[in-house]
């Protein structure tokens, strides 16, 4: 079932540091850095739904 957004969600950070190409949100939401997710869509674009996230420190 698609996930309507109109604006970016807000993910907050805990651990600061280098950037990672995968980790997950305190209630289990996979974030993917953009080169990843991208892959996703181009690999099985009709399994996947890209939302687009701003990172918050």
């Amino acid at each position: 079932m698609p996930v309507y957004v109109t604006d970016p969600l807000r993910v907050p950070i805990e651990i600061t540091g280098k950037p990672l190409d995968f980790t997950e949100t305190k209630v289990g939401l996979p974030v993917f850095h953009v080169r990843v997710a991208s892959m996703f869509a181009e690999l099985v674009p009709e399994d996947v739904q890209l939302v687009p996230v701003n990172i918050v420190v």
